[in-house]
C-alpha cells in the first residue's frame, strides 16, 4: 500500500511539476514594463473603439461587445535605446513564440511589421495581441482582454480597427504608432 502511495504522489508531483511554465507570460512582461520610464504604458476601456456599429456585422457588434479591457505597451525608439530595444523585442518574440498564442494574422508594410495572437480557442477567445515593430520608430503592444471573443469575428475586428475607425486621438502620441502600422 505504501508503494502504491508512493507512486501516486510521485506521479501527482511529476504532473505538477511538469505543467508549471516557466516562461515569462506576456502580463507579467506588462507588469515588469510598466514600472520602467523607458515604456509608454496604460490601460484603457473598451470605450476607446470609437467605431461606428453601423459599418459592422452583427457578429462583429457582438465581438466589440465582449471586449473589456485594452493593455497597452510601447517603446519609442532612439539612439539611446537601441540595444534596450533590441533585448526587449527579443523578450516578446520570446513570449509570443510560446504553443499558448495562436496566430491570426500577419502584417508587413515595408518598415513596420506585425502580428495578430490570441489566447484560448477560436470560438472563446479570451485574449487577442496585437504587435507591430518598426525598426526605425519603435514598438506597440496591445493586449484586448475579453470574454469569448471569436476569432473569425476578431480577424474582421482588426481589419475594421486597421481601416482607421480606431479613435487615435484618445490614445495621444501613441496613436502615431498605430496610425503608421496600417
Amino acid at each position: 500500500m505504501k508503494t502504491i502511495y508512493k507512486y501516486f504522489t510521485l506521479g501527482i508531483l511529476g504532473i505538477v511539476m511538469t505543467s508549471c511554465n516557466n516562461g515569462k507570460s506576456l502580463q507579467q512582461y506588462f507588469v515588469d514594463s510598466s514600472n520602467n520610464p523607458e515604456f509608454i504604458t496604460f490601460d484603457v476601456s473598451s470605450n476607446i473603439l470609437s467605431i461606428a456599429e453601423d459599418e459592422l456585422t452583427p457578429n462583429q457588434k457582438e465581438t466589440l461587445h465582449s471586449i473589456k479591457k485594452l493593455n497597452v505597451l510601447a517603446l519609442k525608439l532612439d539612439d539611446s535605446n537601441e540595444s534596450f530595444y533590441k533585448e526587449e523585442k527579443e523578450k516578446i518574440k520570446n513570449i509570443l513564440s510560446s504553443d499558448s498564442y495562436q496566430e491570426i494574422m500577419r502584417f508587413n508594410t515595408g518598415n513596420a511589421r506585425g502580428v495578430v495572437k490570441f489566447l484560448g480557442e477560436d470560438d472563446a477567445i479570451d485574449e487577442v495581441i496585437l504587435y507591430g515593430s518598426d525598426d526605425s520608430k519603435g514598438f506597440a503592444l496591445l493586449r484586448i482582454l475579453g470574454d469569448n471573443m471569436n476569432v473569425e469575428n476578431v480577424g474582421q475586428l482588426v481589419e475594421v480597427i486597421q481601416k482607421g475607425t480606431l479613435d487615435q486621438s484618445q490614445l495621444g502620441s501613441i496613436g502615431k504608432i498605430f496610425s503608421e502600422v496600417k
